[in-house]
């Protein structure tokens, strides 16, 4: 019993000795767990710290950024007195010109690396001219680009000259008016092909002219001293060293939009002298060179030209307006030349000298829309070619010794006036030309047609400028279908043997300027109504009163055309008489 006791005591002390190690153990491991967790809390505080820490820190960033925009939006503009600005705005000024002039230095820098360099080389050195003295201007002369077109001809007496290095060169370029220039012209100091070669020679820029522009230059040169330059009325810049577009022309500009010379227009400057045959320079000169052939309009009206007209102007291909009126040219009318140039749409050759009949080439320009002819002294019929100048709008003929016209006039369909006055044109008046509706004046004054004016030109309701049919020979009446000519403003059939009553229709023409019935065998009076326009509109109108027995005429003038007490004027006395009563004899 004892025994089991101590044993019994034993195993409870075994077993509780047990327990504590177990519990020390549990103690142990809850131990080294807390302390985990606390470095585990420990360090997720520490990395919650840095994270608040950085976004304070941006917070302040944002702060500072907001601050400092805010100072700079406040911040005061800068405001500058006039002074000041006047002198940044000189500074700016300056700076821009600067930079301009550099440009400009690099460009010619470049340029005469270019032209001067590679291009000498492939052309091969020049070979001065023996020239004398330019009459205009007078500073010394420079080397010619290159020699005359006479290898023959002799120097002639003058300073020599050592070779020039000039840009862009062409072997000879003046060789290529040898069709229209004589080598002996060269030989000649005086001549104008002379003294224009000579004038080029002393150009500044000689050097930077391209061959053609040496070449429209020395033919500009040669038109001036051929009509003698220096007494023009106006001759701005002519034979300086500023470019040709800018020397004078009148009312146009000089040059196109390519830069090409392309007016030459001088109406009514005391131009004297001819025409050059270099105007139409052409020869071995290669097309593509250009030249004048780029002139699109050539007016020299109203000078003192004469002579003959240069064949070669039929090599101006592009021109398109050539008006010479009022010089003194003469012969016959230059139709082989002028004929030749395709693009030529007005040809005005009037007031001249020219003689002879009207010819036949003149039918092939069909581009061709206004010819004016008038005050020469052409004579003879005028050829049924004429009919085939299907674009012709203006054709004047007037103060010449034509004799005819054809009847294929009335194929010239779009002919707007048409003027044959004061000629010598016999034969009746053609029902074709009723077939011109879009004629705007047709005038056949002083000539010689009869028999009557034919119904057929009532067809020609576009007439507005004027019918004129005065003084002729017509006889019959007056037709009643000129009613219908209600734009008319000028109706003249004065000095004819036209008989009988005016017909009503007249009435309708509402808008006359002029009204010239006298001096013919009317009979009767005006028509009521057109009385009653005439006291409005007040034209132009006579009328006359015969009385036969006496033998006097009296040509009646009204301004008020129903107003009985108006004082008339009129050729031998003063009748006080209404319009009604004009015809009363």
């Amino acid at each position: 019993s004892s025994s089991s006791e101590e044993t019994s005591s034993e195993a409870s002390s075994s077993e509780s000795s047990f327990t504590r190690e177990v519990t020390q153990v549990a103690g142990a491991a809850a131990a080294v767990s807390a302390a985990e967790k606390a470095k585990e809390a420990e360090s997720q505080k520490q990395q919650t710290s840095k994270e608040n820490g950085k976004k304070c820190q941006d917070a302040d960033e944002d702060i500072e950024a907001q601050r400092q925009s805010v100072v700079r939006k406040k911040r005061p503009k800068v405001v500058y007195d006039e002074d000041t600005r006047a002198r940044r705005r000189l500074g700016c000024i300056l700076i821009a010109i600067l930079l301009i002039l550099i440009g400009i230095g690099a460009g010619i820098g470049i340029g005469v690396g270019v032209f001067g360099t590679d291009d000498e080389e492939k052309s091969g050195p020049t070979t001065p001219s023996p020239t004398s003295p330019p009459a205009v201007p007078t500073r010394p002369p420079t080397p010619a680009p290159n020699a005359p077109p006479s290898a023959t001809s002799s120097p002639v007496a003058g300073p020599t000259v050592e070779p020039a290095t000039i840009g862009p060169t062409y072997a000879d370029p003046f060789r290529g008016s040898s069709a229209t220039t004589p080598a002996t012209a060269f030989d000649n100091p005086e001549s104008p092909q002379s003294q224009a070669l000579t004038w080029l020679q002393g150009n500044e820029n000689l050097q930077f002219y391209s061959p053609e522009k040496q070449l429209i230059r020395w033919t500009l040169a040669v038109f001036f001293y051929s009509t003698n330059g220096t007494d023009w009325l106006t001759n701005t810049r002519w034979l300086s060293d500023f470019d040709e577009c800018t020397w004078y022309v009148a009312g146009v500009s000089a040059c196109n939009s390519d830069r090409l010379f392309a007016n030459l227009v001088l109406g009514a400057n005391n131009l004297q002298g001819t025409l050059p045959a270099e105007l139409g320079l052409t020869g071995t000169l290669p097309t593509e060179i250009g030249f004048l052939t780029n002139l699109k309009e050539l007016n020299l009206r109203g000078n003192s030209l004469g002579g003959g007209l240069p064949i070669e102007l039929s090599n101006l291909g592009a021109l398109v307006e050539l008006d010479l009126n009022g010089n003194e040219y003469g012969g016959p009318l230059p139709g082989s030349v002028v004929s030749a140039i395709p693009s030529l749409e007005l040809l005005d050759l009037g007031d001249n000298n020219f003689t002879g009949g009207f010819p036949d080439e003149f039918a092939d320009m069909t581009e061709l829309t206004s010819l004016v002819v008038e005050n020469n002294a052409l004579e003879g019929p005028l050829p049924s070619s004429i009919g085939r100048m299907s674009s012709l709008q203006v054709l004047d003929l007037d103060d010449n010794k034509f004799t005819s016209v054809p009847r294929t006039v009335g194929n010239m369909t779009n002919l707007r006036s048409f003027s044959v006055t004061n000629n010598k044109v016999d034969g009746t008046i053609h029902t074709e030309f009723g077939l011109l509706v879009n004629l705007e004046g047709f005038f056949l004054g002083n000539n010689e047609f009869d028999f009557q004016i034919p119904s057929e030109i009532g067809l020609l309701t576009n007439l507005r400028e004027g019918l004129d049919v005065s003084d002729n020979q017509l006889i019959g009446s007056v037709p009643f279908e000129l009613g219908s000519l209600t734009a008319l403003r000028q109706f003249r059939i004065r000095g004819n043997r036209i008989a009988g009553q005016l017909p009503g229709s007249l009435s309708a023409l509402s808008v006359l300027r002029v009204f010239r019935i006298e001096d013919n065998d009317l009979t009767g009076q005006v028509p009521p109504d057109l009385c009653a326009i005439f006291d409005v509109t007040e034209p132009v109108a006579y009328a006359d009163a015969m009385r036969s027995y006496a033998r006097v005429v009296v040509i009646v003038v009204w301004r008020g055309c129903a107003s009985a007490s108006l004082k008339r004027r009129i050729q031998f006395v003063v009748l006080e008489v209404g319009c009604s009563d004009a015809y009363h004899t």
